[in-house]
């Protein structure tokens, strides 16, 4: 009966033009849950990308993505901060992205997330 009462609030105050501050906690534990990226050069002509999941400015996971000159990429998923050694050696990251929130609905589409979330949502 209380999950009705807060749907029902949440449906009127949608309805009245407003997002209710629980609708934008994503994640179980109250956080949003973003993403944002950081690039790396690999050389001859290729790339490395890790996208860095974080909640609550915690690090759930990084996904590393290494891409050749061809296209050819391999991923990889580590819990919590992980960076290759290449990539400690060039120091900065040569570009990033700034963090985008990802909405409950795509959480299943991130593979990091599944994986590491340890069942918070």
């Amino acid at each position: 009966m209380r999950n009705m009462a807060g749907l029902v609030l949440m449906v009127s105050s949608c309805l009245a033009g407003g997002i209710p501050a629980a609708a934008q906690d994503f994640g179980r534990d109250g956080g949003t849950v973003t993403v944002r990226t950081e690039n790396y050069p690999r050389p001859p002509y290729s790339g490395a990308t890790y996208y860095i999941y974080e909640q609550n400015e915690a690090i759930i996971c990084t996904k590393l993505e290494v891409c050749n000159k061809f296209g050819d990429c391999t991923t990889s998923y580590k819990s919590g901060f992980y960076k290759d050694d290449p990539d400690i050696e060039t120091g900065k990251a040569y570009g990033s992205t700034p963090p985008v929130v990802i909405t409950p609905s795509k959480y299943a589409k991130h593979v990091c997330l599944m994986k590491y979330s340890r069942g918070r949502w």
